[in-house]
Parts: C-alpha cells; structure tokens; sequence
C-alpha cells in the first residue's frame, strides 16, 4: 500500500496569524476559547483538544501559557488542523494584563492505495479535479481561522475589519 499526504499551510507564505491584546481580564481568553470554539467549529469532542495548560504564580504578574487544537473535517480525505496558542501575563492585583494569540491551520490530506494502481489515477485527478479542490479548502480554512480570530476579537470589544468575499481571508 501507498500513501499520498498533501499537507499546505493555511495562511501561506505566513506559517502563523497573530494578534496582541492588552487590557482588563486577559486571562479570560483561556476560557472563552474551550468555552466556544467546539461550537463555534462544529466539533465533536474527540477533535478539540485542550492539549496544555502551564501557570506560573509564583510572581506579579502571573504567567499562562495555553494551547487547543481542533480537527475539522472537510470531506472523507481532508482535515483542517488548527493550533491556537495563547501566552499572557495578568497582574495579582489589578487584573490587568495581554496576551498574544497565535494561530495556526494545516489542510492535510491523505490518500492510498496499491502503488501501481494509486499514482497514475492520482495524476488524473489531481489534474482534473483536485487541485481546484484544494484551493477551495484552503480558501475555506483561512475564511474559518479569520473567523474565529474575529470572535475573540468581538468578546474584547476590539475593532474587526470586516472582509467581502472578493477580498478573501486577508483583507
């Protein structure tokens, strides 16, 4: 058996997206990310993942330091993996802090079969129908991630642009 594995970054030639808060409370992003994301990407529970948590409280300010991922499935072959990382400070006595966010999405695709069989089929394919597949999930996992970007700004009350289809994820 041969496998075929096609992995792209979501936000290509960037590996990551970021953004920065400072402000009241930043601890509650922690929160507010395992509170909504499954909903919010439609996830079971097998495939969000609250993977790390590390606090330190030895000083002021406290540091955190939390990391979720989330499998999204896009079809039989395809799944969205995305990484969220949140690293902060928030001081003892004022509850007052930042953090920064970083995001990172992978469209991972896997495929196999008998070698002799799987590579001249693959070539017609991918020719024929999935590259322009592929490009539609990559459209989609970027419109997701910004999305989810989006609804954390919202919960800070922080300022979000608001993007046409035209323009795409980046805009």
């Amino acid at each position: 058996m041969t496998n075929i594995t096609i992995s792209d970054e979501c936000f290509s030639p960037d590996k990551y997206l970021y953004f920065n808060y400072s402000g009241p409370d930043p601890w509650a992003v922690v929160n507010h990310i395992n509170d909504t994301a499954r909903d919010f990407f439609h996830l079971g529970a097998s495939d969000w993942c609250f993977e790390r948590l590390n606090w330190d409280i030895s000083g002021d300010p406290i540091d955190f330091w939390a990391l979720f991922s989330a499998r999204v499935e896009v079809s039989g072959h395809t799944k969205i993996m995305i990484y969220i990382r949140v690293q902060g400070k928030t001081s003892k006595t004022t509850n007052k802090g930042n953090f920064t966010m970083r995001l990172h999405a992978l469209v991972n695709s896997e495929f196999e079969g008998y070698r002799v069989v799987l590579k001249p089929l693959w070539y017609i394919y991918s020719y024929l129908f999935f590259n322009n597949v592929r490009r539609s999930y990559l459209r989609r996992c970027q419109t997701l991630v910004m999305a989810f970007r989006d609804e954390i700004k919202r919960y800070y009350n922080m300022n979000v642009y608001e993007r046409s289809e035209k323009e795409g994820a980046y805009g």
